[in-house]
């Protein structure tokens, strides 16, 4: 397995954990040999969590960026297709009606 700061490599070990219990508790835990970095099962599920965190929080952002631009094209964008072969007597079609993809 490689480190996910140096991509050095990493080693099983055991660490002594005094603080968190009244007893001390050996917890088995990954080590890089080149940076020292420590990934034991309870770094890994908080990393875990926050990515999901960060992901969710960008497709929210995201969907907002895209409802918000769907709004404005809807309102009053016209397609060029409509524009060139419109006459005097024809209304324009919103370019969400002409099958052309909203940015």
């Amino acid at each position: 397995m490689t480190c996910t700061r140096c991509s050095g490599l990493m080693v099983a070990d055991h660490l002594l954990d005094m603080q968190e219990s009244y007893l001390p508790m050996w917890m088995p835990a990954l080590r890089c040999l080149a940076c020292g970095n420590i990934v034991d099962s309870l770094i890994h599920y908080h990393r875990a969590v926050r990515r999901t965190r960060r992901a969710t929080r960008l497709a929210s952002q995201l969907a907002k960026r895209s409802t918000v631009r769907s709004n404005l094209a809807g309102g009053g964008v016209v397609g060029l297709s409509a524009v060139v072969s419109a006459g005097p007597s024809v209304k324009l079609k919103p370019a969400t009606d002409q099958g052309l993809p909203v940015i």
